[in-house]
């Protein structure tokens, strides 16, 4: 009873901030506005020098927008594309060919007040590292909603052709960014909800990219990090968890990743290493202990491109919906998400897995088959909620069905695929 009554007040709190969100971004949609009158405006060129990328996405979606730089690199090969990304991301598109330069950017977010915080020091990062490069194009390629501050990232670029998909995208984005089309000197225009992949594709056909199979990323990892990689885990008897995640309700209870680490080692002879940040060093400590069995714990340990490098030496990968399931694919590693996502969600919401599933290997959905009271449309807790709804045994069966896959038809990392 005492949980009911929490997951109530926290579901009551949650849509009383997103009132707050939505007062503060038809604010910040006024402000766009009327800067947007007095900044330069221009078609989009046919051959750009400069292509300016505003990604300030966690590390999951940045690797899911690397098909979309490809089909840019292919539209434009000799112009110059630098991607504006968050600090821990950077790493990533150091490692992307298509990709000449990444620009870490920390945005300024109030936690009630979302982008209308952000507008000073967009403008302040604008004029110290943006304006002197002067972009031709400015690409926003974020579908969903926005509090990141990214339209102001945009507006004061310098880049007279500015592109991004349209507020009304989705109901949620007209009511938080009202306003920031005008931002935009070519806007694209709300299409059904698509995976993130495809909607990335979408956008750089709309600007003249061919279309064509759509391969998996092409990442330089360093010899170095691949050679500590393989010191560190000798053999290829491992299974990866990821524990940690961006919010409390997407984690999964760390005591039943230790309960599945240990029937892993059990039944398939598979040592557990643990993966994530230093805020997931003690969850990985309690897996390991709880499962009993040797293992290792690197949470906080490894940097993002050494952490692809782990990754690509494991047999699987179970976590939550979080980044570590997307590097997973990304090496061509197969991997089992547990969502907090129930089954009859609504598919339309804006982190619905159908946008946001692992791309490009293997990969199993674990979702509770209802929604928990009382969320609607998809969990509205603060701490586990839905998810709990995912037991031990679903996740068993899960890995068991995709080890059995690749042990019959292999799923390796494509030629190519590291460098």
């Amino acid at each position: 009873m005492t949980r009911s009554w929490t997951s109530v007040w926290q579901v009551w709190g949650l849509r009383f901030v997103w009132r707050l969100r939505a007062l503060s971004g038809r604010l910040n949609g006024w402000a766009l506005a009327w800067v947007a009158r007095r900044t330069e405006a221009g078609p989009l060129p046919r051959h750009p020098r400069k292509v300016l990328v505003v990604r300030l996405d966690e590390i999951g979606d940045a690797l899911l927008g690397l098909p979309s730089l490809r089909r840019l690199r292919a539209r434009w090969p000799k112009a110059e594309i630098q991607v504006v990304c968050k600090p821990a991301v950077a790493s990533l598109y150091a490692a992307v060919p298509e990709v000449d330069a990444a620009i870490p950017y920390t945005p300024l977010q109030s936690k009630n007040m979302g982008a209308y915080a952000s507008w000073r020091a967009a403008r302040a990062f604008a004029k110290e590292r943006l304006a002197s490069w002067r972009p031709d194009v400015c690409l926003n390629p974020r579908w969903g909603f926005d509090l990141t501050g990214s339209a102001w990232l945009a507006l004061y670029s310098g880049a007279a052709c500015r592109v991004a998909w349209t507020e009304k995208a989705t109901l949620r984005k007209s009511r938080l960014n009202l306003g920031y089309d005008r931002a935009y000197t070519l806007v694209l225009g709300a299409t059904r909800p698509m995976h993130q992949v495809e909607q990335g594709l979408r956008m750089a056909s709309a600007l003249g990219a061919a279309g064509g199979p759509t391969k998996p990323p092409v990442l330089s990892i360093p010899g170095t990090d691949r050679e500590w990689a393989r010191k560190t885990l000798k053999g290829t008897a491992w299974l990866a968890f990821a524990p940690g995640a961006s919010h409390p309700k997407k984690c999964w209870p760390k005591e039943r990743f230790g309960v599945l680490a240990r029937n892993a080692s059990l039944r398939w002879r598979l040592k557990p290493v643990v993966l994530g940040s230093k805020a997931d060093w003690a969850a990985g400590q309690s897996i390991l202990n709880l499962a009993g069995v040797p293992g290792l714990n690197l949470c906080g340990e490894t940097d993002l491109l050494r952490s692809l490098a782990v990754v690509g030496r494991c047999r699987a990968l179970v976590g939550n919906d979080s980044g570590p399931v997307h590097m997973a694919a990304a090496m061509g590693i197969p991997g089992v998400v547990v969502s907090s996502f129930a089954a009859d969600s609504d598919p339309g919401a804006d982190n619905a897995p159908a946008r946001f599933h692992p791309w490009g290997a293997p990969f199993r959905l674990l979702q509770a088959p209802h929604q928990a009271s009382p969320c609607r449309g998809e969990c509205e807790a603060y701490s586990p909620h839905c998810i709990l709804g995912v037991g031990v045994g679903d996740v068993e069966i899960a890995l068991g069905d995709l080890l059995a896959f690749s042990r019959s038809s292999p799923f390796q990392a494509p030629k190519g695929l590291l460098k």
